[in-house]
């Protein structure tokens, strides 16, 4: 019989951001460098410290509003030690892809509705071959606080233990974004608190989801309750080889 399966649509190009935009990101990379500069960051860069110096690799979980502090963490947290983070192959990823080089991250591009399972594969690959790996387990859109099961799938291959990276700001503006994404204001208060958590302790399904949700809540200084828990199905461990 002849083969009668729909063929699989085209997910559309990786985008890149060329032109006028490389020069003004690597600008915006330099303003938000300096603006970190006036942070008053409280941190435990001892344990962090201690995590890079650990030749292990680590799945590091933030949400998607907290991106705001990446090129501190990059400079101060973790120098020296390459670092991958899953951003989306869309335009506004592009954008958000050549700003983390700039700032010492290294990408893979993908994300749930596009390239989802090849970024996935490459993300474990790239865990496997040693190196730590960075996740924003609500991103790329939503919905705000919904930790994805895509986001555990990784570790529990790799069994890379996660490293949750809470970062609660005293004083910061929201924008109107799907994330409300926050910009500490200028001299201010940061918090940074970290969790590391063994995956084979994390319980299977939509269990393990929401601990994991909550635990990084919490580390982030808001409270769980306020946040509805996540729809997501049971995280699928055999979706990618």
């Amino acid at each position: 019989m002849p083969d009668t399966a729909a063929p699989k649509p085209d997910p559309g190009p990786v985008y890149e951001a060329k032109g006028w935009r490389a020069p003004l990101l690597w600008l915006a990379s330099l303003v938000v460098r300096f603006w970190c500069r006036t942070l008053r960051v409280d941190c435990d860069l001892a344990a962090l410290h201690a995590h890079r110096a650990d030749p292990a690799p680590v799945t590091m979980m933030m949400w998607h509003n907290r991106l705001f502090m990446v090129p501190w963490l990059a400079r101060v947290a973790w120098p020296g030690r390459p670092v991958y983070g899953l951003v989306s192959a869309s335009r506004d990823g592009a954008n958000l892809a050549r700003f983390f080089d700039y700032v010492g991250m290294r990408v893979v591009r993908g994300s749930s509705s596009r390239f989802g399972r090849e970024a996935l594969r490459e993300l474990i690959a790239v865990q496997r071959a040693g190196h730590d790996i960075a996740i924003t387990p609500d991103g790329p859109r939503g919905p705000l606080y919904q930790l994805k099961a895509g986001a555990l799938i990784a570790a529990r291959r790799t069994r890379a233990p996660i490293l949750l990276l809470g970062v609660d700001y005293q004083n910061a503006w929201r924008l109107r974004s799907w994330d409300r994404f926050c910009i500490p204001k200028p001299f201010s208060r940061v918090v940074i608190r970290q969790a590391l958590i063994a995956t084979q302790s994390v319980p299977a399904g939509r269990q393990g989801l929401e601990s994991l949700r909550c635990r990084l809540l919490e580390l982030s200084g808001e409270s769980p309750a306020a946040w509805p828990a996540s729809s997501e199905p049971e995280d699928d461990e055999g979706a990618v080889a």
